[in-house]
C-alpha cells in the first residue's frame, strides 16, 4: 500500500457534515461544527494498492467516491456510502480507468451523476501495463447514474496480444545502457520500463523489434512523424538506438516469461 495516507485537498459537505477521502482509501465523516469524527469506512481493499485522490459527491444523502491506484497497478472504481452512516449501498465497475472526478447536477427535478471512464492524461501513459488483455473498443465512455436505474455496460471486449520477441542477444552492459536511454528519452510515452497501458504502442509488441534498420528510421530517420512519432536525432547515437531496441527486446522476453508463468 502506498506509504501516504494524507486526506485529499477537496471536501464536500451535507446536513451539518463535512465528508474527505484519504489517500489510502478511507472515506472519513466530520461534524462540521465541532471537527470530530462521526464515521470513518474503508472503501478499498488495503492488501491491494488502491488510492482516494478526487473529490467526493453528495447525491440526496449518499457519498459518491472514486477508487483509483492506477499508476500502482489496479483498476478503479465508483461507490456510494450512506452519509448517516458510512454504509456501503453501491459500487460500480466501469471496465477501465476513472481518470477524471465526476459531476453532480439535476434535471427535471431529478439528480444525476455523470464520469469520464477510458485512458487519457499522463498517469496512464506512464502507469504501465493493468493485465494480460488489452481492452479494445467500446471502453471510453461519459457514464450517467439516477437513483433506480437499472441499464448494465455491455460484456468488456478484449483481445488477447501474442508476443513474439527476436531472440535477445544483447550483452547484460549493453542492456543496461538501453534501459537509462530508453528511461530517459522514451518513457514518457511509452510507459515506465517498457510497459504501456496501450495510449501509445507498447513497444513490446512492435513489430520493428525484429528489424534494427526500420527501429533506427523510426528513432533517428523520422519514418512515423506524421503518426506522431518524432525523431530523437538530436539526443541519441546510432549505437544508443541499438542499445534502447535491446533493452526493449530483454522487457519483451521478462513479460513473455511473466505472461506463460501465470498460465
Amino acid at each position: 500500500m502506498p506509504a501516504r495516507a494524507a486526506a485529499t485537498s477537496s471536501i464536500a459537505a451535507w446536513n451539518g457534515k463535512i465528508f474527505v477521502g484519504a489517500f489510502d482509501g478511507r472515506l472519513i465523516a466530520l461534524d462540521a461544527k465541532t471537527g470530530k469524527k462521526v464515521w470513518e469506512t474503508l472503501t478499498v481493499d488495503q492488501s491491494m494498492d488502491y488510492t482516494i485522490t478526487g473529490a467526493p459527491r453528495v447525491v440526496k444523502g449518499k457519498i459518491i467516491i472514486g477508487n483509483g491506484g492506477a499508476e500502482y497497478g489496479v483498476r478503479g472504481y465508483v461507490s456510494a456510502y450512506d452519509a448517516e452512516t458510512g454504509k456501503m449501498l453501491w459500487d460500480f465497475h466501469a471496465q477501465t480507468g476513472i481518470v477524471a472526478a465526476p459531476v453532480t447536477y439535476e434535471v427535471d427535478g431529478e439528480q444525476y451523476v455523470t464520469v469520464l471512464a477510458g485512458w487519457g492524461g499522463a498517469i496512464p501513459l506512464l502507469a504501465g501495463e493493468l493485465a494480460l488483455d488489452a481492452a479494445k473498443g467500446g471502453t471510453n465512455r461519459v457514464l450517467t447514474f439516477k437513483l433506480g436505474a437499472k441499464a448494465e455496460l455491455p460484456m468488456m471486449k478484449v483481445m488477447a496480444r501474442k508476443l513474439e520477441p527476436p531472440q535477445a542477444a544483447a550483452p547484460k552492459d549493453v542492456v543496461d545502457k538501453g534501459r537509462a536511454h530508453y528511461q530517459q528519452f522514451c518513457a514518457g510515452c511509452h510507459g515506465d520500463t517498457a510497459a504501456s497501458v496501450g495510449v501509445v504502442l507498447d513497444l513490446r509488441y512492435s513489430a520493428t523489434l525484429g528489424d534494427a534498420g526500420a527501429w533506427k528510421a523510426i528513432v533517428l530517420e523520422g519514418a512515423r512523424l506524421k503518426n506522431g512519432m518524432v525523431t530523437s536525432e538530436k539526443y541519441l547515437k546510432p549505437d544508443e538506438v541499438d542499445q534502447i531496441r535491446a533493452y526493449v527486446i530483454q522487457r519483451a522476453h521478462d513479460e513473455k516469461k511473466r505472461v506463460e508463468a501465470a498460465k
